[in-house]
């Protein structure tokens, strides 16, 4: 089959391939994402985000331990200490710690930050690479150990709404003469989002062009059987 004339062919921006992308931070963490709109479920993203460290305030004594991604070094009641996410939810929900809320997650270093993303348009503002992930998990199961857990978790809510927003004009931007895509700051469950819209975009306006670079250089243009 004949490709349509040059002036009959439209771009295809990455933007057609979804109407809206998903609420990050309202999906349950053992969830999927909604079809086509990642590789990974909500679920091992955050098993991924396990590792990150967070600091806890221990109310027991226990001696340092060795795991394949480490050392945890000896607890101490009252001392804060650095461990993985994963082992402070473990501690904290058999009563054994306090969860420290991180610096970044306090009520009023979010409101900087979404100040700062609605200031900046096309840019977004410097979060843990999990964030989304770390905030869930702590607010699930921590908010008695913070102040203000409402106003954290509805900051929270519009800073992503913000960055979502963000990252679906990025998208809409994309056409036949995008080279490259600056994703600086951008978090992983986000890019974990995007990433097939966004690779199945790039490849429908790639092959667009191959058709008609044929076109215009007067190459028979590929048949159904190939």
């Amino acid at each position: 089959l004949a490709p349509p004339p040059r002036a009959l062919q439209k771009p295809v921006p990455a933007a057609s391939c979804v109407s809206h992308l998903p609420k990050l931070f309202r999906l349950p963490l053992d969830g999927d994402l909604p079809p086509g709109m990642g590789s990974m479920a909500a679920g091992e993203m955050s098993f991924i985000a396990g590792e990150e460290e967070v600091v806890i305030i221990p109310k027991f004594k226990l001696n340092s331990l060795e795991f394949i991604c480490g050392t945890i070094k000896t607890l101490t009641p009252a001392i804060p200490a650095h461990v993985p996410l994963w082992l402070a939810v473990w501690l904290k929900k058999r009563g054994r710690c306090r969860i420290k809320v991180p610096e970044w997650m306090e009520a009023e270093r979010l409101e900087k930050t979404l100040d700062e993303e609605r200031r900046h348009p096309d840019k977004f503002a410097e979060l843990p690479f999990h964030y989304i992930e770390i905030a869930k998990e702590v607010l699930q199961h921590a908010s008695d150990d913070m102040e203000n857990s409402h106003r954290i978790r509805s900051v929270l809510q519009d800073i992503e709404d913000n960055r979502r927003a963000k990252l679906q004009r990025g998208l809409a931007s994309l056409d036949e003469h995008t080279l490259t895509v600056s994703l600086n700051n951008v978090a992983a469950m986000e890019l974990n989002c995007i990433r097939n819209i966004t690779a199945s975009a790039l490849d429908r306006m790639r092959s667009n062009d191959r058709v008609m670079r044929r076109s215009d250089d007067g190459t028979p243009p590929p048949t159904i059987d190939g």
